[in-house]
């Protein structure tokens, strides 16, 4: 057999025999050079099995007899295989880091020569880190990756106007806990084009939740830790449909640890499709599976969560000039002093879906999709809309006391007129105390009998007009002091409140249209936002027209009130009209009497307020196509204590 011999083999060869020829020097000829050796397969840096065959090469020009492997202090022979090639199964001593050291001795007899020890590629050193363990993955709930986004909040402009786009204000960030409650607002599912953990790991700016997982590495002894996969399978109640599970890669954390390896899922739809299509809180169940470098693979089920896709925010301002608007289907058109004040109770023309406005409210959306939003108000036990009035009590005579000739009417008993009055007899003068016709002076006509109050101390003698069934009362069963000027103040009239909501049309120059709903007809949607203007709803707090007064309104009852209200446009109205009995005394002309002056008691209208109170709330739901998605969050609420809300 012919052996190509190396130039170095040559070179060494010659070098040596002329040495030899001339000193007695040692033979270096290709004789004495052991064999060369390779790995037909490099060895892998990392295994999990105890034992490694390896693939040797080994090439000398006098024969190669012997390769081995070396391992820890045990050494392992190759045997030659039929291609030439030595094969050699080495045992790891330890787990970790290993050694394996390969070699051969050529034929050369008595001894043969070794390249033990020797540098490449007399000797090769390899390490190999022996990994039986298969890598475990853990859930990190203490990273504190996103803000829950049930309280997520609109930036806002001045006026309290939505920005477009839309920016938002996020609260403290906190993890997700095993088995618990991921909350995103609909409109914020997406993680953007270029998510990645860096930035995730730090402003996340669209407060996307990161799930963190660890698994535990310690570069001495274990293998590396390959990116783990997972798989997402979510589901939801019926109408939810069947989602495929998603699959894909962990994402590398970009926080160095010497200790851990660290890897982040972050829940969007870029990973998980399906979570923009959830009906209802989603169950999300993650599996992840994580292999090393070893080729241990570890399948770790039970990652669980309930994800709860939430209606978007929106943001809520009060229109602060509605008052001053004049507007007619508003409360702050009416007055006391026009005679405008009646018509708040009185259905006309200008109060088209019989309700009074009372304050207005913009709701604006600045995403590019329709909010669905409903509405509700929590009514006040006093009533939620009051009307305050105050009402000054007067007396008028009827007629003002004295004929065109200046004498005095209706309390002379000379001149007294008997008369019928609810089916009783009445006559102006009368005596309680003595017969008719013992005292001196002539009277036509009197009346005997008992005192009907049993005696003057015992109350004013009246008649109510228009009482059938007693034809004397006395003051004290009437309940009122004849002649109090004292304001009567009090809740003249309550109502509940009731939300209005219409859209703004830019269509018909901003006028308001009723709103567009969803299929169903209980949803009212908010529209998108256009360009760089947020979709607008207008929102009315309003009352019922026909709201109960407990005091009726009548302008200017009695022209002949007392001097100091003729002059005036007022409200009034007459409490009591009655005969009033009293004591005439003695005089030069007739001896003392009983007589009878006709009365009126009656208020005027002073001032009048009205006060609000009640709490007006929403609730959000995504809205896509012609659909609901996701689930109902409450949005907005407003708790309102308006005293007053307006002055009349």
């Amino acid at each position: 057999m012919r052996y190509g011999i190396p130039d170095t083999w040559l070179a060494i060869a010659v070098g040596a025999g002329l040495a030899a020829c001339g000193g007695g020097r040692p033979d270096y000829s290709a004789r004495s050079t052991p064999p060369e050796v390779s790995f037909v397969t490099a060895p892998a840096a990392y295994t999990a099995s105890a034992t490694l065959p390896l693939s040797i090469a080994a090439r000398n020009p006098t024969g190669v007899r012997a390769v081995y492997a070396l391992t820890g202090s045990q050494r392992f022979a190759a045997k030659e295989q039929g291609d030439g090639t030595w094969m050699a199964t080495v045992q790891f001593p330890v787990i970790g880091k290993n050694t394996v050291t390969v070699w051969a001795e050529d034929m050369a007899s008595p001894t043969p020569n070794s390249g033990q020890g020797m540098d490449a590629p007399y000797q090769l050193v390899q390490n190999v880190l022996y990994d039986p363990t298969p890598p475990s993955v853990s859930y990190d709930a203490s990273f504190a990756s996103y803000s829950d986004e049930r309280d997520l909040q609109l930036e806002v402009d001045q006026n309290g106007v939505a920005k477009v786009p839309p920016a938002y204000v996020v609260g403290a960030k906190a993890g997700a806990l095993p088995g618990g409650d991921i909350y995103k607002a609909w409109s914020r599912l997406s993680g953007g084009p270029e998510m990645n953990a860096s930035e995730l790991e730090t402003t996340n700016a669209n407060n996307i939740p990161v799930l963190r997982f660890v698994v535990p590495y310690n570069r001495n002894t274990d293998s590396p830790i390959q990116t783990p996969t997972f798989v997402a399978h979510v589901s939801c109640p019926p109408p939810c449909p069947v989602f495929p599970d998603a699959t894909g890669q962990l994402l590398p954390s970009a926080t160095p640890d010497d200790q851990r390896a660290l890897f982040d899922l972050p829940i969007a739809t870029e990973t998980i499709p399906a979570l923009a299509s959830v009906l209802g809180p989603a169950d999300l169940s993650i599996t992840l599976a994580v292999t090393d470098g070893a080729g241990n693979t570890a399948t770790v089920p039970g990652f669980n969560f309930t994800f709860h896709s939430v209606g978007p925010p929106l943001a809520l301002a009060e229109d602060t000039q509605y008052p001053a608007a004049a507007s007619a289907e508003s409360t702050y058109a009416y007055h006391l002093v026009d005679n405008t004040y009646a018509s708040m109770w009185v259905l006309g023309s200008q109060f088209g879906s019989n309700v009074v406005r009372l304050l207005r409210y913009f709701i604006t959306n600045p995403t590019p999709d329709p909010v669905a939003i409903q509405f509700d108000y929590a009514q006040d036990a006093r009533g939620s809309w009051q009307v305050f009035e105050s009402w000054n009590r007067f007396s008028a005579g009827e007629p003002t006391g004295r004929n065109a000739d200046g004498n005095i009417y209706l309390n002379r008993p000379d001149t007294s007129v008997a008369f019928m009055m609810d089916g009783f007899g009445f006559h102006n003068a009368m005596y309680w105390r003595v017969p008719y016709g013992t005292t001196t002076g002539t009277l036509s006509q009197g009346e005997y009998g008992p005192h009907p109050c049993g005696s003057p101390s015992g109350g004013y003698i009246l008649h109510r007009m228009g009482d059938t069934k007693s034809k004397y009362v006395c003051s004290a069963q009437i309940g009122v002091n004849l002649f109090t000027t004292t304001p009567e103040t009090a809740a003249f009239s309550t109502g509940d409140v009731t939300v209005w909501p219409y859209r703004i049309a830019p269509e018909l120059q901003g006028q308001e249209r009723d709103p567009d709903k969803d299929s169903s007809g209980r949803w009212v949607l908010v529209p998108p936002a256009a360009g760089a203007v947020p979709g607008t709803l207008v929102i009315y707090l309003a009352r019922p027209v026909l709201a109960q007064r407990s005091q009726s309104l009548q302008w200017n009852a009695v022209v002949s009130s007392p001097p100091e209200n003729t002059a005036v446009n007022h409200y009034q109205n007459w409490d009591y009209e009655f005969w009033w009995g009293y004591y005439q005394p003695s005089s030069y002309l007739y001896p003392g009497y009983d007589t009878y002056v006709l009365l009126r008691m009656g208020a005027y209208l002073a001032a009048a307020q009205e006060n609000l109170y009640g709490t007006f709330s929403a609730t959000t739901q995504a809205y896509t196509g012609t659909n609901l998605l996701g689930e109902s969050a409450p949005r907005l609420s407003l708790t309102l204590t308006r005293e007053p809300l307006a002055v009349h």
